[in-house]
């Protein structure tokens, strides 16, 4: 799963590269950096990777003006949508769903 999302983390950032101006980049790039270090770690506790997953999906919260705010002119709208979700979905698969 960690593989994957830094798979998708960097597809997203390559395609985020035609929009030079964006301000998504850089958050992006810190995210992949977070998850090559627990996998260079082998941090692999559930509390470290519901942090990691937390951190990335806080960066969608449409509340704060998040990623899913972002559309740029810049990139094609159905490949932004693509690794937007993949991105998404790879981090949430991190975490843990508590039943009650």
């Amino acid at each position: 799963q960690l593989l994957r999302l830094e798979r998708e983390l960097t597809s997203l950032m390559a395609l985020l590269l035609q929009d030079a101006g964006n301000p998504w980049t850089a958050h992006f790039a810190d995210a992949r950096e977070r998850v090559r270090a627990v996998l260079a770690a082998a941090e692999l506790g559930q509390d470290a990777l519901t942090e990691l997953a937390a951190s990335i999906t806080s960066l969608f919260d449409p509340k704060d003006a998040g990623f899913d705010a972002y559309w740029p002119a810049a990139i094609a709208a159905d490949q932004l949508t693509r690794l937007r979700q993949a991105v998404y979905d790879a981090a949430f698969e991190l975490r843990v769903v508590e039943r009650y």
